[in-house]
């Protein structure tokens, strides 16, 4: 098993050193072009709630209490209620360098995964370029600036991976580090294990030697998560329940799915099906299995996002999937180049050779594009959502009651700087918003519109404009700006 895990020629460090050199210069590139068009606001709700729970975990807790602008009950204000392990990892970087602190871990993240599956592919002996595709994944360049879990569970997959192969045949450290690292994976998402279920199993199905490092470090890591949620939640198996799983979404999801790990992560599927080097079966299991599970699983975005988005919001969850399918393609793709390469001629062969030279050389400077194109189109989105949150300050009195169309204005909404929580109104009846003039004298209506969501972004806004238009007292507007061509930002005051 350890010549397995070792197999090397003699040469491959000098081989090696000039692939390892391009891959930190991509490396390289995605970071200056990070820090150069570095994020300024969160940008989807998800990540505004995490930011939140990281705020409401430095305060000691995981909640707030502000007077109910509609009932004389005060309001419980929680974030969303997710595993603690994305929040807890921005909670330090917060402290340091306020909400724009939260953006550094995703970085962290998305450079780790592409070092530890570099490290990985080399302690197989396979070529470390490969290690790019991690990087190149349209969903990868996005997610390594934006405060989701997505990067940082791709850091940790990779990480424990690499520690499982180091540790074949070799001492119980590696293993025990492997299984920690996959039980702590848990404190980022559920899913993250199941790019090591497949080895864990194959592993204990083998009685390999060593083998109850991987299931005490696994326990170890898993407590982590137990404990947490207990603290948190009151619940050492708590799970957030908005989404589900079903064989009904599987007709919805499957194309863009097999788009993404086939064409966006070039041949990638292919290559996990046909690899059948060492461990073929557990990796192949792990693909097929983390495939089935997120075709099956409910895909909110669809209707509320443009096609664009939905390649990366959709797409991001294969993210812990990457070093799996790098590791495939970087067994495949030379086997396969040798073999075509020997059933050619001596000139054809030096063609093939040239061909495929100037292939992997577009390769690369087409990832040096998008490492700072990504970087630089999501900065300009971002600044367009800085600017939107700003003209909210600037117009909405802060120890005002708010409602707004939640879906679409609450990641501007700073929630520690209000005095009552804000009220989506698709939550409140005509008779409420009455109420809330009886009540408070007055409130701040804020609705935001969308032309590029598509029909059910049209849809709302038709709503909308039919409610406001029926409410009493009239409301009296105070801003009308569009921050983008496709937003639209109105303020209402609405008084006695």
């Amino acid at each position: 098993m350890q010549a397995e895990a070792r197999e090397r020629t003699p040469d491959v460090g000098r081989r090696a050193a000039g692939p390892a050199g391009i891959l930190a210069a991509l490396a390289g590139i995605y970071l200056a072009a990070f820090l150069a068009f570095y994020p300024q606001v969160p940008m989807t709700v998800d990540e505004h709630a995490y930011v939140l729970q990281s705020q409401f975990l430095l305060r000691g807790g995981t909640s707030l209490i502000r007077p109910h602008p509609v009932v004389s009950s005060p309001a419980n204000v929680t974030a969303a209620q997710y595993p603690l392990g994305t929040s807890l990892t921005m909670a330090p970087f917060i402290a340091l360098l306020g909400e724009r602190g939260a953006f550094l871990p995703p970085l962290l993240g998305l450079l780790a995964g592409v070092l530890f599956t570099a490290l990985w592919l080399r302690s197989a002996a396979r070529p470390v370029l490969f290690a790019g595709v991690v990087l190149g994944f349209p969903a990868s360049l996005a997610m390594g600036r934006m405060a989701l879990s997505d990067a940082p569970s791709l850091g940790l997959v990779a990480l424990g991976l690499w520690l499982f192969w180091r540790g074949i045949g070799s001492r119980p450290s590696w293993w025990l580090g492997s299984g920690f690292v996959a039980g702590a994976s848990l404190l980022f998402r559920e899913t993250n294990v199941i790019p090591f279920a497949g080895f864990f199993a194959g592993a204990l199905l083998r009685r390999e030697r060593n083998t109850w490092a991987l299931v005490v470090g696994g326990l170890l890591g898993t407590s982590l998560r137990l404990v947490s949620s207990q603290l948190a939640y009151g619940d050492p198996f708590f799970a957030k329940t908005d989404s589900g799983f079903g064989l009904q979404y599987v007709s919805y999801a499957l194309p863009l799915h097999l788009f993404g790990l086939l064409f966006l992560v070039p041949g990638g599927l292919a290559a996990a099906l046909l690899y059948r080097g060492p461990r073929w079966q557990e990796l192949l299991a792990s693909v097929v299995v983390f495939l089935g599970v997120y075709v099956s699983f409910v895909h909110q975005v669809g209707a509320q996002s443009t096609q664009a988005s939905r390649v990366i919001l959709e797409l991001r969850y294969y993210l812990p999937l990457l070093p799996l399918l790098a590791f495939a393609l970087a067994d495949v793709v030379p086997r396969l180049g040798r073999r075509i390469l020997e059933g050619l001629a001596a000139r054809r062969r030096r063609l093939a050779r040239r061909l495929a030279a100037a292939a992997l050389a577009l390769w690369v400077g087409g990832l040096a594009t998008a490492a700072v194109g990504v970087n630089g189109y999501l900065a300009v989105r971002s600044r367009t959502d800085a600017a939107i949150r700003d003209t909210l300050l600037a117009h909405v009195e802060t120890d005002a009651v708010v409602v707004s169309n939640a879906v679409a204005t609450m990641k501007y909404f700073p929630v520690l700087a209000f005095d009552y929580p804000v009220t989506d109104i698709e939550r409140l009846s005509d008779w409420q918003l009455e109420d809330l003039v009886r009540r408070h004298a007055e409130y701040y209506l804020v609705i935001l519109d969308r032309t590029d969501g598509g029909p059910w972004w049209l849809a709302r806004s038709r709503q909308y404009e039919s409610r406001i238009a029926s409410l009493e007292p009239v409301p009296r507007l105070v801003l009308d700006t569009w921050p983008s061509p496709t937003r639209r930002l109105r303020i209402w005051r609405v008084a006695r």
